[in-house]
């Protein structure tokens, strides 16, 4: 009998499951790229390291705020982050942004290496910079507005949501240093 999800390894304690419908498509890609598997198969690899990436974002601001988490699963497009529910929204905005900010700490810096170097004559590295670089950075800013994780959180994906999670993390980051200008200029 096909499971659903396969066990594909462990981070910071945490299982990480794979769809089988990932190796499915994995295989279909490849066999549609004989011909180009060095490129084919690094950009592949870098696709679903994308999305781990983001979900290892919520991980690490869920475990950072004290929130056990049970396990992360990558499905073909998306992946889901499992751990228990946060108690107050600001936590869960904070893990709800986790994952983003993972992807901009990646893709900013290989976005501004690799256009300070320029393309390179080796088409797999030119297909993973593209992919931690660009691509990720694409999935980044349209994550949080457009595409919900799943459907419980789809309230965390309402524009006005989304401005009062940012309000209130600049508020916590600022308070205490003598000024509110996160609230002044997120209140405009």
């Amino acid at each position: 009998m096909l499971k659903r999800l396969y066990q594909i390894m462990e981070v910071n304690g945490v299982k990480v499951y794979a769809h089988w419908s990932v190796l499915l498509i994995g295989c279909v890609v490849l066999m549609g790229a004989i011909f180009e598997p060095s490129t084919a198969i690094p950009g592949l690899l870098c696709y679903y390291c994308v999305i781990l990436l983001h979900e290892c974002g919520h991980m690490v601001a869920a475990q950072r705020k004290g929130y056990p988490v049970w396990s992360i699963e990558l499905y073909p497009i998306w992946g889901i982050a499992r751990f228990s529910e946060p108690y107050s929204h600001f936590d869960r905005c904070v893990i709800a942004w986790g994952g983003v900010l993972a992807q901009l700490l990646v893709a900013v810096p290989v976005i501004v290496v690799g256009e300070l170097l320029g393309p390179t004559k080796y088409a797999p590295l030119n297909s993973i910079v593209a992919m931690f670089g660009f691509f990720s950075l694409f999935v980044a800013a349209f994550n949080r507005s457009l595409f919900p994780s799943s459907f419980e959180d789809i309230a965390i994906h309402e524009i006005g949501r989304n401005i009062e999670c940012i309000r209130q993390i600049c508020q916590r980051l600022f308070s205490g240093i003598g000024t509110d200008w996160p609230t002044i200029i997120l209140a405009s």
